[in-house]
């Protein structure tokens, strides 16, 4: 069953130890909550502050937040502007009232209002009510490209002395 009594506001510089808080609780459902470490100052800094790095919404519901996302642009070269959503997540208690719903409406029409050519996010592979979430939406999963990424600690090992850019 849908409830409306939600409202979907841009988070505010105030709003960090919230998002910090649903960060946390997305990483120990992703059973990785000890690779946080972001920090709330981290979060001002680099969504409040110029430039902005993200953006993110904070879904209320009786003066209580209960879900949020966070995304941002990136470029692609083959297609052009797109709007990434890194995170979304919705407290277990306030899940099936058409929240997650609500919230990629929000974003898919912030894409087009902006010009973009796609918004994409990324989904782990055995998060099947995400999945079939994302499948019902008509969104293309693509199951051929490989996700990569280095660390901090990974960049300086390969870099090692090396200290130019």
């Amino acid at each position: 069953m849908m409830d409306s009594s939600f409202e979907i506001k841009a988070a505010r510089r105030e709003d960090c130890e919230i998002l910090l808080k649903f960060i946390n609780d997305l990483a120990v459902f992703e059973k990785a909550a000890q690779e946080v470490s972001v920090t709330a100052e981290e979060l001002q800094r680099d969504g409040f502050s110029d430039p902005r790095r993200f953006e993110a919404l904070i879904v209320w519901q009786d003066k209580v937040p209960v879900a949020m996302a966070l995304y941002y642009h990136r470029y692609s070269t083959w297609k052009g502007l797109s709007l990434y959503l890194e995170d979304l997540y919705v407290d277990p208690e306030y899940r099936e009232q058409g929240i997650a719903s609500a919230l990629m409406k929000y974003l898919c029409k912030a894409a087009l209002a902006r010009g973009c050519a796609r918004f994409e996010w990324q989904v782990l592979d055995w998060n099947d009510g995400a999945i079939k979430f994302y499948k019902n939406m008509n969104a293309s999963l693509d199951e051929e490209w490989i996700n990569c990424r280095m660390v901090n600690e990974t960049m300086h090992a390969w870099l090692g002395d090396c200290k130019e850019i």
